[in-house]
């Protein structure tokens, strides 16, 4: 790995805890379920958070499980309340260590990119929230080639390649998600990483979808670098 002239990352929970925007993003849609149920916004958060910690980002049915709870009929809202959770801009701030490590990275001259799966203007907004976005040379939103091209499609990093004229071996991908991240990477050549964090730390996997290396916390891909 001493050719790496590439760093591509994964955004969510790898450069930041995607759990506290969704978090936030659930608080703030308690404002259309008060409105309408005679239940204090408290006890609203409270419940989000248990079924959020319980249950994971990816869960599908916070809010039939809240209404359940509650014993509230809040289908017929449901529309409303999820808009508030799509309009919401939350406050969220990157993982320890990930500012000083991009820093380092862009003063020993590696050129840094990412490629991130969601509704694009989302991804945006996160990217410049977390005040990133300067230390990036590129931002790759899988959403632009279509939802069906999110990960494991290998079709962004082809785009990558493509763009950048860049060797597979000159290049490494940093995610999270071992259902996601590492397939497109390794099939396209480039080296893969692992930071065994976020919604997926104790997600184990066969070997076809992990990385080829593990790290703990995004400061450990300084010591890889240097010694791979």
């Amino acid at each position: 790995m001493n050719k790496i002239k590439h760093i591509i990352f994964d955004l969510d929970d790898t450069l930041y805890p995607q759990a506290e925007y969704t978090r936030q993003c659930l608080h703030n849609s308690c404002e259309i379920i008060q409105k309408y149920f005679d239940v204090s916004k408290d006890i609203l958060k409270k419940e989000l958070d248990i079924i959020l910690d319980n249950k994971g980002i990816e869960y599908r049915h916070i809010y039939d499980d809240l209404f359940e709870k509650l014993k509230i009929d809040g289908k017929a809202r449901l529309s409303e309340i999820i808009k508030k959770f799509k309009e919401t801009k939350p406050n969220i701030q990157p993982y320890k260590n990930t500012v000083k490590v991009l820093e380092y990275l862009v003063k020993q001259k590696y050129i840094l990119s990412i490629i991130t799966d969601g509704p694009v203007e989302i991804q945006k907004y996160k990217i410049q929230n977390l005040g990133i976005e300067p230390y990036f040379s590129q931002v790759i939103y899988t959403d632009e080639f279509g939802v069906e091209h999110r990960k494991p499609s290998e079709k962004a990093f082809n785009y990558f390649l493509g763009n950048t004229g860049a060797n597979p071996q000159e290049c490494i991908y940093i995610g999270n998600d071992p259902g996601r991240d590492f397939i497109p990477a390794k099939k396209t050549g480039m080296y893969s990483v692992r930071i065994v964090q976020g919604e997926y730390k104790n997600l184990k996997l066969s070997k076809d979808f992990e990385a080829e290396y593990n790290i703990f916390d995004i400061i450990d891909l300084i010591n890889l670098l240097e010694e791979v």
